[in-house]
């Protein structure tokens, strides 16, 4: 898989910083050796490793301890109604911390209220995903939106050098309601 990534990398000429792959918490339940292996090697290209769904089914604070991530995706559960429930802020809360503390970016999805994205905001979650921002698009309306060189996917106002653009909490969002992370 590594050798097949960094081939299609050298090919295309893309910056492997531009890659993130995202990790689903059936392909790393059990993280063998080889696996951990594969995705350090993917890590030491420049390809980025997200944990999606973080929060739920098996995800442990394991995965964080060994392997090398470079984001974590909060689950929609639990941005959802996190206005009406106090544990639902406080684990968004902590998994924010945590990411920072990791040197992680954090990105919460499924955030379809502008209630939720100042929440967010106001807790430090700087990137977000969902219908707030876009529904999914074509890839032509894709590359006009984001050739349109207007802030794309962040939720608070802090500048980043990789990953999505910004929305700063006293914009609003660019194009078709904004748009999703890609």
């Amino acid at each position: 898989m590594t050798r097949f990534i960094a081939g299609i990398l050298d090919e295309t000429g893309t910056n492997p910083q531009w890659l993130t792959l995202e990790l689903t918490e059936t392909l790393i339940a059990e993280p063998s050796v080889r696996m951990q292996q594969t995705l350090r090697t993917l890590r030491d290209l420049g390809v980025g490793l997200s944990i999606d769904d973080f929060g739920v089914g098996y995800s442990s604070l394991r995965y964080l301890e060994t392997l090398p991530v470079t984001e974590i995706k909060i689950d929609r559960s639990f941005v959802q109604g996190m206005q009406e429930s106090a544990t639902k802020r406080i684990i968004v809360e902590t998994v924010v911390k945590i990411g920072k503390e990791l040197g992680a970016d954090v990105v919460a999805e499924g955030i379809e209220t502008e209630a939720e994205r100042a929440m967010l905001c106001s807790i430090g979650c700087p990137f977000g995903q969902g219908y707030l921002f876009s529904r999914p698009l074509p890839p032509e309306a894709f590359l006009e939106l984001v050739g349109n060189s207007q802030p794309v996917g962040t939720i608070a106002n802090q500048p980043s050098s990789s990953g999505p653009s910004e929305i700063s909490a006293d914009t609003p969002p660019a194009g078709p309601r904004g748009a999703s992370r890609a």
